[in-house]
């Protein structure tokens, strides 16, 4: 088993271990015919639908450095019961929504 297999299976590892011992949610999504894994951190278990962090690559090009991050954020929550936001980073999306009645000039 080469570094990167092995990071992956301490990350599955890891995400079974934060829905055991903690109140998130993660999800972990593996489509083999893409060589796509996505890792997804939700609220709690019954707010599942609330995702707090998430990021998916490709498994094969993915960088170890990059893994041992996901690695180190599934440790940090299992030493600290919380996601640490100030070590991961984000994405800023715009959200509009569309009135199907014209409220402009009212």
């Amino acid at each position: 088993m080469n570094k990167r297999e092995m990071l992956i299976t301490e990350i599955l590892y890891l995400s079974l271990l934060v829905n055991s011992h903690t109140d998130y949610c993660v999800f972990i999504r593996f489509s083999g015919h893409v060589d796509q894994l996505e890792v997804e951190i939700c609220k709690t278990k019954e707010r599942y639908q609330d995702i707090v962090a998430r990021d998916g690559f490709n498994y094969k090009k993915v960088s170890e450095k990059e893994l041992k991050s996901i690695q180190d954020q599934l440790t940090s929550i299992l030493n600290d019961g919380e996601i640490n936001y100030d070590e991961l980073d984000y994405t800023v999306i715009k959200h509009n929504e569309y009135h199907l009645c014209s409220r402009r000039g009212n």
